[in-house]
């Protein structure tokens, strides 16, 4: 009877008891085998010596080291699923910088458009990006392929609208034009694409286009979750939910009662998407990050603001969310939030918010 095999979900205390019971028992290597060890905190080498010196149990009594692996798409992996926590977890200089370096690697063995090389440019990209090194993050953006003839590099393509359409580049149309063909084809570019172009045609004041674009958006998030309702919902409920607001506005303002009331109802329908994406009504799931519970704040405010209710409170429960810088960049270029501020024709927008803004330290 072949060995189980078993992964170790952290290796603490807990962890290394459960690897030395299997050793004392004789069961590893027998009837277990322990294929991989999933912890981010320290090193291999580190684990080994506290497998090796236990401050409650003593010493281990087996052999055991620790050595570098050789199989890079294996490293590339692992380095990935680290900078990827780090950003989600609001360390985004530490993102970019465990990202950069697993692209070193990745450009030494010409793995950079291989998977997990790729994965590790557009999230080197967007940790700078949401850092505010919009600069810098241009020139990463710069180099996703324009002209894209693969699945991977419209993907990239589509990435590099979040700074295009920040900054209003003329790029916006281009890239659109060819990455149209592929997502026809590939729901995540067209999930990224869709909605970014979306939050562009919303703040150009293009509101028929900004409603289908958010429509088109929630298909494809909704098709590539396999109809499951999940966190990515909220940001391009959000930004539907500003435009429907921004059309219930004007057709009060132009005393069109009947147009005001459809945009409130249609809003009353897109709110639950983000709620669902949030885990269910106005609570979030805990695991919701700090970015998805600010999105989850906009689309509520925008709700309300679509049925003429644009109350401060709504709008105050941001900062709770996003970190007060962001949330004065969002709000001083928000067109709906009451504080004052206006936007002028031809403003950006303010960046997406896919993680909290820490500090400026960057590693490039």
């Amino acid at each position: 009877m072949a060995a189980l095999k078993i992964g170790i979900n952290g290796f603490g205390r807990i962890g290394r008891m459960v690897f030395q019971a299997l050793c004392d028992h004789g069961l590893l290597g027998t009837k277990i085998d322990v294929v991989a060890v999933v912890d981010i905190s320290t090193d291999a080498g580190y684990f080994a010596y506290q497998l090796k010196y236990d401050s409650v149990h003593g010493r281990f009594k087996h052999a055991v080291e620790a050595r570098k692996s050789d199989m890079l798409g294996v490293e590339l992996r692992a380095t990935f699923s680290v900078a990827r926590i780090q950003l989600e977890g609001g360390d985004l200089a530490a993102a970019s910088g465990t990202a950069h370096d697993g692209l070193q690697k990745a450009s030494q063995a010409g793995l950079v458009m291989a998977p997990y090389g790729y994965d590790l440019q557009y999230l080197h990209y967007l940790a700078h990006y949401n850092e505010g090194d919009w600069d810098h993050a241009q020139e990463i953006a710069d180099g996703f392929a324009l002209r894209v003839t693969s699945e991977v590099e419209a993907r990239l393509s589509a990435m590099a609208l979040f700074i295009e359409v920040a900054r209003g580049s003329d790029g916006v149309g281009q890239r659109r034009a060819w990455l149209e063909p592929f997502m026809a084809k590939d729901l995540f570019t067209e999930y990224i694409a869709r909605g970014l172009l979306a939050e562009h045609a919303w703040w150009q004041g293009d509101l028929e286009t900004a409603l289908a674009e958010s429509a088109a958006t929630v298909r494809a998030t909704m098709g590539w979750a396999a109809g499951e309702a999940s966190a990515q919902l909220l940001r391009v409920a959000a930004v539907w939910l500003g435009a429907l607001a921004d059309q219930a506005a004007a057709a009060r303002a132009a005393g069109d009662a009947g147009l005001a009331a459809s945009a409130a109802a249609e809003a009353a329908r897109v709110v639950e998407f983000a709620r669902a994406g949030a885990g269910g009504d106005e609570r979030p799931r805990p695991s919701l990050g700090v970015d998805g519970r600010g999105w989850l704040a906009r689309a509520e405010a925008e709700f309300r603001r679509a049925r003429g209710e644009n109350e401060p409170a709504a709008w105050r429960a941001k900062p709770s969310t996003w970190r007060f810088e962001r949330l004065i960049q969002e709000l001083a270029s928000s067109p709906s939030s009451g504080t004052g501020f206006t936007r002028t024709a031809g403003s950006n927008p303010p960046p997406p918010a896919l993680g909290p803004a820490p500090g400026n330290s960057r590693k490039s």
